[in-house]
């Protein structure tokens, strides 16, 4: 049984360790006078830093502080890290040098005599690190090669720690499933001494004892490193978890002849990690993992000093998103938010500062870094030391000792996760964007920055199937939402529009991997906005409250990727509940609506305060951990215009009410038109079917009586009837028939003597992102960028032709969209084939384009030419198989209005 109070012979740690946060004097490599910064920070922050540029290019700087003894000592000076490495002086006199940018590191002041002494820290700049000028720098440099910030400091802790003769330089315990660890014991001799050595177990406050270890002898000679490692029972300890995070606190001290030589102290949880049945568990209990895989603001030092702050950032807006872990990105993540996690239950992915795609430049030109016996040496330093810093950190989840490196992956799983785990066997490791023996993980974009939301459900799908209850299935970046030309073309969004898109995808795509029963749901983003500078939730972002209702633990998801529907129609609904713990199952009610307008994510449920002009409710059972899938069939209202299809959980208990929303626009029926002779060739009757329904008449495309307008289908270019009479259609589109060709894949450059092809060269398949942008002066035959948002191919085939030479439009500026920061210059992407210029113009004409990430000029989506006394139009948007508006779940009204116009409309003018 525990004992208390607590002996009052285990001495107080703290009289041992002096903490040297706050001011320091700041000294630029430009020769100017020392300026007041406050430690922890980089020297960006300084006064003498004009801009993120110029601190980049110092090669050093130097922080200085003047430390008083009371008596004579010896002392270790302590720092968190050093960026980027560099030389530690105390009296004027070199006491140590380090050359690692995040890794711990702590240096030996020796012996001290009362009074006043000089601390200087001189740190390496980013131009001394060797061959940072190839891009090819020889430690582990996160994302400096690219967009983060590069200069040099002292980002974390620093601590002086005295001591008499010896000192215990580090205390790692190791729980076990039973109430018991293992204490591990480093002891230092400073010189020679003769000691006893003391541990003991204590409640976080002290007032209990758990566990005391037996006294240890040891002679220690100057110099001498030992460590003693001990198994103590800890009965009536409490145990960790997210749900109550109760911490332990292990003293450790040395007595000898004049009573304490030194004391140190630290704190862990009793818990134990382990995959079972394809899922993490905390002590057996099994574990979901939401959360956000980016908090850039922990780099805050201000934000660091305030620690009401910290605790909110870190936990309470965490946690009131109804998250549960976080991964800052490629950062080790310091002690005060370490510290706040672990007392806020918040787990944490310790992502390591290795980003191998972009440690050596090209970026992603598969040149490994690992092949550089310097780098991978200096990464396994990296690594063992924050991994022996942080292990007693029960937030600490797992261990991610790379991000992205794809390219590297089976050189990793053979070399890097084996180093890991040696250096901690008690938990799993992550490779962030990748597979491991323990976690299945990606990084997927699709829908955001390329592709359509279809491929990121595809994409989830595919990796779920492959490893669901075979090892913990997640996502850890996605959702990294940057909007510009991509999604806006040349229009200027507002901010709020940018707010809400980011939210939109955000929710979707967390709800799809759960959906999925995807373990780990991390997107590329935490989004608290102001928040972190007001300390007031209600700052953040839309995002948040989109997240808020994904994550939690039963939740309600609409399954329906259409944007569009036509008014008046019924449609069947699919709608999932999902729960994601032990307690979240039973059977619930589920309140199915469309309402006018949009609620908003920050929306609280109450259908009392929308006007629902559509409204079900079901029932729905849904057992732990699992997932059901129902439909639901609403009647859509009869007027046109902008709704939203709403499913909520009604509040209940104490949990807040859940909700899931998708836009709805709603189109009127088509009007009428004459009737017109329309020529098809197809492949499955379903242009037919469209046209006749719509009262047309179909004739022959190449018979005896002249077409108004003739269709080509999907893969028909390459079909023999095109190779047969192409030469004839030419004709008879140049004496005015109108042409229109559907087609995404396969152009054929010898059909129609060279009438569509002429102009339009191929691409390297670049796929394009939606949404597709109608060109002024086209809009209001063909609709606006509003109708557009959603049209591009479900199945991610995407654009692969280019009008060639351009035909005239406004070029855009070089833009970062996609890259995660505003101010890097994103190139062309390296392969995609612009049309070589050539003297003239294009007799094609853009009427709907799509702006690919990374390329200035627009892809076409719709293009108009004129022939003689004919039209023709080059389409590759999939329109055939959204045309039958006898089936609500496929019609998209948008695509029928366009075909429409395609076939019957107005001649361009």
């Amino acid at each position: 049984m525990a004992t208390t109070p607590a002996a009052a012979d285990i001495p107080d740690a703290s009289a041992w360790c002096e903490a040297l946060d706050g001011a320091w004097r700041f000294t630029a490599p430009d020769g100017g006078p020392a300026q007041d910064v406050t430690v922890p920070c980089t020297w960006r922050t300084s006064p003498q830093a004009r801009d993120q540029a110029a601190a980049k290019a110092w090669r050093s700087g130097t922080f200085t502080r003047t430390i008083t003894n009371a008596g004579a000592t010896r002392a270790t000076l302590s720092c968190e890290s050093i960026r980027w490495g560099g030389e530690v002086r105390c009296d004027e006199r070199v006491v140590g040098t380090h050359d690692l940018g995040f890794a711990p590191v702590t240096v030996e002041l020796g012996a001290m005599a009362p009074g006043e002494h000089a601390i200087a820290i001189t740190a390496r700049g980013w131009p001394s690190l060797p061959r940072f000028d190839t891009g090819d720098p020889t430690i582990p440099c996160s994302a400096a090669n690219w967009f983060y910030d590069a200069s040099g400091g002292l980002p974390g802790r620093v601590r002086l720690y005295r001591y008499r003769g010896a000192r215990i330089a580090a205390i790692r315990a190791t729980p076990h499933p039973d109430a018991s660890c293992d204490l591990a014991i480093e002891i230092v001799g400073g010189e020679q001494l003769n000691c006893m050595l003391y541990a003991a177990v204590t409640s976080e406050d002290g007032r209990r004892i758990f566990a005391r270890m037996p006294a240890r002898p040891l002679a220690i000679a100057a110099g001498q490193t030992l460590k003693e490692v001990v198994e103590l029972e800890l009965p009536g300890a409490p145990r960790w978890s997210p749900e109550d995070p109760d911490l332990l606190r292990v003293v450790a001290w040395l007595v000898d002849d004049s009573g304490v030589a030194h004391a140190l102290e630290t704190e862990f949880g009793l818990r134990v990690i382990a995959i079972s049945h394809g899922h993490v568990c905390i002590d057996g209990k099994r574990t979901r993992l939401f959360g956000a895989s980016t908090m850039f603001r922990i780099r805050d030092p201000a934000l660091v000093a305030d620690g009401a702050l910290v605790t909110a950032y870190a936990g309470t807006w965490l946690r009131g998103m109804n998250a549960n872990v976080c991964q800052p990105h490629m950062d080790p993540i310091y002690g005060a938010w370490l510290e706040t996690c672990d007392r806020t239950g918040m787990l944490v992915f310790c992502e390591m500062p290795n980003f191998p795609d972009v440690q050596r430049l090209p970026m992603w030109s598969l040149e490994s870094p690992y092949e550089r016996e310097e780098f991978w040496t200096n990464l396994r330093r990296e690594i063992a030391a924050l991994i022996a810093a942080r292990a007693n950190h029960p937030c600490i989840i797992a261990w991610t000792p790379s991000n992205e490196g794809n390219g590297f992956g089976d050189w990793e799983r053979q070399h890097l996760f084996p180093f890991v785990k040696g250096q901690d066997p008690t938990r799993p490791v992550l490779f962030s964007g990748d597979i491991t023996p323990d976690f299945a993980d990606q990084h997927s974009f699709s829908g955001n920055w390329y592709g359509t939301a279809g491929d990121f459900e595809r994409g989830a799908e595919a990796l779920a199937t492959a490893f669901r209850g075979v090892r913990p299935v997640g996502n850890s970046e996605f959702a990294q939402y940057q909007g510009g030309p991509v999604w806006y073309g040349e229009r200027t969004p507002t901010a709020d529009e940018l707010l809400q898109d980011a939210a939109r995808i955000a929710l979707e795509q967390s709800e799809a991997l759960r959906r999925n029963r995807f373990d780990m749901v991390m997107p590329f983003n935490y989004p608290v906005a102001k928040a972190y500078q007001t300390g007031n939730v209600v700052d953040v972002e839309p995002a948040w409250h989109a997240l808020r209702n994904a994550y939690a633990p039963l939740a309600v998801s609409i399954d329906w990727r259409w944007r569009h529907a036509r008014a008046g129609v019924e449609i069947d609904v699919p709608i999932w509940l999902m729960s994601d713990a032990a307690d979240a199952a039973g059977s619930v009610t589920i309140d199915v609506a469309v309402v006018a307008g949009d609620p908003g994510f920050a929306w609280n449920g109450d259908l009392a305060t929308v006007r629902a002009v559509t409204h079900a409710r079901i029932e729905v059972a849904c057992e732990p951990w699992g997932a059901v899938r129902t439909t639901v069939r609403l009647r859509l209202p009869a007027q046109a215009g902008d709704y939203a299809i709403v499913a909520l959980l009604p509040r209940r208990d104490s949990r807040a009410a859940v909700v899931s929303h998708r836009p709805l626009r709603l189109y009127a029926p088509l009007p009428e038109t004459r009737s017109l002779a329309i020529g098809v060739i197809e492949q499955d009757g379903r242009i037919a079917a469209w046209l006749r329904a719509r009262g047309h008449r179909l004739v022959l495309p190449y018979g005896d009586e002249p077409p108004h307008a003739v269709v080509v289908g999907e893969g028909m270019l390459v079909d023999a009837r095109m190779r047969v009479h192409g030469f004839g259609l030419a004709r008879r589109i140049e004496s005015g028939t109108r042409l229109i060709v559907l087609e995404q894949r396969a152009w054929n450059t010898q059909i129609m003597a060279g009438l569509v092809v002429a102009g339009l060269e191929s691409s390297s398949l670049q796929v394009a992102v939606e949404p597709l942008h109608p060109l002024p002066g086209s809009s209001e035959r063909i609709g606006t960028w509003q109708d557009y948002r959603r049209l591009t191919g479900e199945d991610g085939v995407g654009l692969r032709v280019r009008i060639a030479p351009p035909a005239a439009i406004t070029a855009l500026a070089r833009t970062a969209i996609g890259t995660g920061q505003p101010d890097h210059v994103v190139a062309s992407s390296p392969g995609v084939a612009v049309a070589a210029s050539t003297s003239g113009e294009s007799p094609w004409k853009p009427l709907i384009v799509a702006y690919t990430r990374g390329v200035e000029s627009p892809d076409w989506a719709l293009a108009h030419r004129s022939a003689g006394r004919g039209d023709a139009y080059a389409c590759q948007i999939p329109l055939v198989s959204r045309l039958d508006p006898t089936d609500a779940t496929t019609h998209d009204p948008v695509a029928e209005r366009l075909f429409a116009h395609l076939v019957e409309g107005p001649r361009p003018g």
